[in-house]
């Protein structure tokens, strides 16, 4: 190999590393994404008190403030009703080694210009790690009218 065939070698090779470390180097920046902790899967909702006592409720259920089903619409409840993840759009959540809980919450739809009624005030905290896990958990929401009963499945990793 003469002198010009290994300048001309040398100047490709150092145009490859050129070309692949920036982009190896972005990609190694990169944090790993948190490891999964727990999921969260609805299964149904069922009235067992309603707001609206002799009438029906419009209810729209929340994990960590995303509301379910989305684009500002609720589900109608009539006494004893339940309604499957399907009517709600199958809200899912998840938790990570980081952040090991998440909030949920059921909310009845009030017409507009009234406020919105949380069952309960707050959020329900539902913990990875503590308490049962496992399919057909349930949780009760209730602010001492409305009373609603949850179905859910928390599934916990595979580490």
């Amino acid at each position: 190999m003469n002198i010009r065939t290994k300048a001309a070698a040398a100047v490709l090779a150092a145009a490859i590393i050129a070309t692949a470390a920036p982009a190896y180097a972005d990609s190694a920046g990169d944090p790993p994404p948190p490891l999964p902790h727990c999921e969260f899967t609805f299964k149904s909702l069922k009235a067992i008190n309603l707001w609206d006592d002799g009438d029906s409720d419009f209810v729209y259920f929340q994990t960590d403030g995303r509301n379910w089903p989305g684009g500002g619409k609720s589900i109608k409840f009539f006494l004893n009703s339940v309604h499957t993840a399907a009517a709600f759009d199958y809200p899912t959540a998840s938790a990570n080694i980081i952040v090991r809980s998440f909030g949920l919450n059921v909310v009845v739809d009030e017409p507009w210009p009234r406020p919105n009624v949380d069952v309960p005030p707050q959020p329900q905290q539902l913990l990875c790690g503590v308490g049962p896990s496992g399919t057909n958990q349930t949780r009760q929401f209730s602010n001492g009218d409305a009373q609603y009963e949850l179905t859910y499945d928390l599934t916990l990793p595979h580490l």
